[in-house]
């Protein structure tokens, strides 16, 4: 095995493991340790990572399989400093290359990235033979480009179709190309170049990093292609002169502070920070908020509302189709929800350690992430309604508290099944009129969801509009919250 590596290497590999670990442990996910050939892996529940080789090895083939799971992740540091070693052979089922995984490999001339990997981390061949024998500015391995000199302009090559984290971090950027042919830019891949004016993100990138164009201060402008799906955390933080950015629809997922003091960003008084129309931030309030997310929103930030512990009511309108991860997580107050029939995914953490006390999950929910209604501890009540909702396999996704109303032979159905929670079936938990919050019961809380509808607070979705309308005179207004407040009384 190898004895030394690079202090800065060793201290970023010890934080990562603590992260993962951590993660690991959060999530329920099992890790163990083992050997194939010269290699050391680490055997997750779905999945196999190589962490480490003997440094005396010179040539390696990856499995693609160990113990019948995919090897997906070549990790950070793995084959470091393996000076010896001249050829790898990487199978088609890696899709992520780790931070200095090849770093000082100074005889390693034969490789191929396969075109499944969509992450090649910083400093990954950097000191290899096959990138020290090129003249540069733009260093390649296979299609990828991994490295940069400093340069003024670049131009990089066709058929190129990634580019590596880092690679051209605060080069002194004036101009770039990027060609049609790739399709992901890491992390921090241009970050810091402060004289870039203006960027095109080209058809066929499907993947901007996170810190990719951070604190390039001088951007002014950035066209992003229609195949864009994901803008990772502070993808253009402190582009302090970016404005007019347009966000195409094809995007399902912007992390946090993706835009945060761009000129666009800035320009805003709030509460909510939208760009090209996302709800990207929310800023601090000394009094409570009803959230009221505007017309024409397509989707809210990964934490755009997380830990605003003055948040109380949240309606998100039709038109959203993604709430991304954390986003009202930690609103320690929120305790009435709206969620929009266009709806498709709910992310991970995204209502957790919330108020809410009862939801209905609309049809066009295709995907509940991890721990998305964790720790609501007044939750009693939750409605999944699409029976091919793809619900993350844990106990943590939906609280233990809620009565899950599902639809028979469903996979909701299967969940409540599998980790023991009381449910019943969704054609007796709707049936009971003036019913918004969907808990097979009239309570106080339906009768404010009305109220808060008709004062224009809050919008419901088609769903509860059909059993809000008491008074069956085809409109939703205060006779109908009247005849739940009667029948509360008796």
């Amino acid at each position: 095995m190898k004895i030394t590596k690079r202090i800065l290497s060793a201290i970023t590999s010890a934080v990562c493991t603590l992260t993962v670990c951590t993660a690991a442990l959060s999530m329920g996910v099992s890790a163990a340790s083992g050997t194939v050939g010269d290699m050391t892996y680490v055997s997750y529940d779905d999945h196999i990572e190589i962490t480490d080789c003997e440094s005396v090895a010179t040539t390696v083939t990856i499995p693609s399989e160990i113990l019948n799971l995919p090897v997906t992740v070549i990790a950070d540091s793995a084959f470091e400093n393996c000076t010896y070693l001249s050829q790898v052979v990487i199978p088609d089922s890696v899709t992520e290359i780790g931070d200095y995984a090849f770093y000082g490999c100074s005889k390693l001339q034969g490789v191929s990235i396969p075109d499944t990997v969509t992450s090649v981390g910083n400093s990954a061949f950097r000191g290899t033979y096959i990138v020290d024998n090129q003249s540069g500015p733009v260093y390649y391995v296979s299609n990828w480009a991994v490295q940069s000199a400093s340069a003024t302009a670049v131009e990089i090559k066709s058929g190129t179709i990634g580019i590596a984290d880092s690679t051209f971090y605060n080069k002194g950027l004036e101009t770039i190309s990027i060609p049609s042919s790739v399709v992901t830019i890491g992390d921090s891949a241009f970050a810091k170049n402060s004289d870039i004016r203006e960027v095109s993100v080209t058809g066929g990138v499907k993947t901007i990093g996170s810190n990719a164009f951070a604190d390039c201060t001088s951007l002014l402008k950035v066209s992003i292609a229609s195949t864009v799906t994901s803008i990772g955390a502070n993808a253009f933080y402190n582009c302090k002169s970016l404005k007019g950015i347009k966000i195409p629809d094809s995007v399902t997922s912007i992390g946090v502070d993706a835009f945060k003091y761009t000129s666009d960003y800035s320009n805003q008084t709030g509460p909510e920070i939208y760009i090209d129309t996302w709800v990207v931030n929310c800023l601090d309030s000394n009094e409570n908020l009803a959230v009221n997310i505007k017309s024409g929103t397509k989707g809210i930030a990964d934490r755009a509302f997380q830990d605003k512990t003055f948040v109380i009511s949240a309606s998100i309108p039709s038109g959203v189709k993604t709430i991304g991860a954390y986003a009202f997580s930690g609103c320690t107050s929120l305790s009435q929800l709206t969620l929009a029939d266009s709806l498709t995914s709910i992310g991970d953490y995204a209502f957790a350690s919330t108020k809410v006390p009862a939801v209905i999950v609309p049809a066009s929910v295709t995907s509940i992430g991890y721990a998305a209604f964790y720790n609501c501890a007044n939750m009693t009540d939750i409605t999944i309604t699409n029976s091919s909702c793809s619900i993350y396999d844990s106990a943590n996704t939906i609280c233990a508290s809620a009565k899950m109303h599902v639809a028979e032979k469903s996979t909701a159905y299967d969940y409540a099944i599998k980790y023991g929670r009381m449910f019943d079936y969704i054609t007796t938990a709707l049936v009971v009129k003036g019913d918004v919050t969907g808990n097979g019961k009239l309570d106080l809380y339906d009768a404010i969801a009305i109220c808060k509808h008709i004062m224009g607070m809050t919008k419901l979705t088609a769903e509860q509009e059909k059993v809000a309308d008491i008074t069956g005179d085809g409109k939703i207004d205060l006779y109908d919250a009247i005849e739940i407040a009667k029948s509360l009384l008796g």
